[in-house]
Order: C-alpha cells, then sequence, then structure tokens
C-alpha cells in the first residue's frame, strides 16, 4: 500500500473539521499572538540596539 503526501495545510484543515480540535487550536491563538508580539518586540529592541 502507497501512502499519500498530504501537505500541511490539508492536515490542518481536516483536522480543524474535528469540534475538540478546532476548540483546542482556537482557545491557544491568543496565547501564541502574545508570544509573537513578544518576538517581534524583542527583534525590534535588538535592532535599536545595535543601531545606537
Amino acid at each position: 500500500m502507497k501512502r499519500q503526501f498530504v501537505s500541511f495545510e490539508q492536515y490542518k484543515k481536516k483536522a480543524l473539521q474535528d469540534p475538540e480540535i478546532k476548540k483546542s487550536y482556537d482557545d491557544l491563538a491568543e496565547e501564541f499572538k502574545l508570544i509573537s508580539d513578544q518576538i517581534a518586540l524583542q527583534k525590534q529592541n535588538n535592532n535599536n540596539t545595535l543601531e545606537q
């Protein structure tokens, strides 16, 4: 039996059809946004430090 390649986007779309997985994914969205914002601020601060 040969396996078919599934892209991450295809896998994610199928997985998010499950209400339990979708809820968990949505619950974590805010946390990942905060982390992303913190990383962006750190990068900005590092750039400002290097320019001085």
